[in-house]
Order: C-alpha cells, then sequence, then structure tokens
C-alpha cells in the first residue's frame, strides 16, 4: 500500500484536508495582527511599524482605540 500524497505540500503520508500547511493558511487568513490591527499575517511577520493603540482602526466596528478582537 502507498501512502497518500497531499496535493498542498506534496509530502506522503496524509490528504490535504488533514495537511498543517491547510491550517496554517486558514490561521493566516483569519488572524488579526497585535502589531498593525490588519488581517492575513502573524504577528511575528508584520513588516508595518508599530501603531500605538490608541490610534488603531478597529476592523469590525471602523472606531479608534481597540483592537478588532477587543471591539465591545
Amino acid at each position: 500500500n502507498e501512502k497518500p500524497t497531499c496535493y498542498l505540500c506534496n509530502r506522503k503520508g496524509h490528504y490535504s484536508n488533514n495537511c498543517k500547511e491547510r491550517r496554517n493558511t486558514v490561521k493566516r487568513k483569519n488572524n488579526i495582527c497585535e502589531n498593525c490591527g490588519g488581517k492575513g499575517h502573524f504577528t511575528k511577520e508584520c513588516t508595518s511599524d508599530k501603531i500605538e493603540k490608541d490610534q488603531m482602526i478597529c476592523y469590525r466596528c471602523n472606531r479608534m482605540g481597540h483592537h478588532t478582537k477587543d471591539c465591545p
């Protein structure tokens, strides 16, 4: 029996629905950066200058002063 090959990472031994690469992509897409407040990247990957919290705009309510994850 040959092990399945994942079409996302091309590694043998799992299918794409169980792929760690897929989970990382989903997490990245839904992640909110603690540095800039943007979506689509992790804080450690952020290339923006740090924005002070009181200057940050919430992507949920469009008000300043908090991260989306802290939106009231």
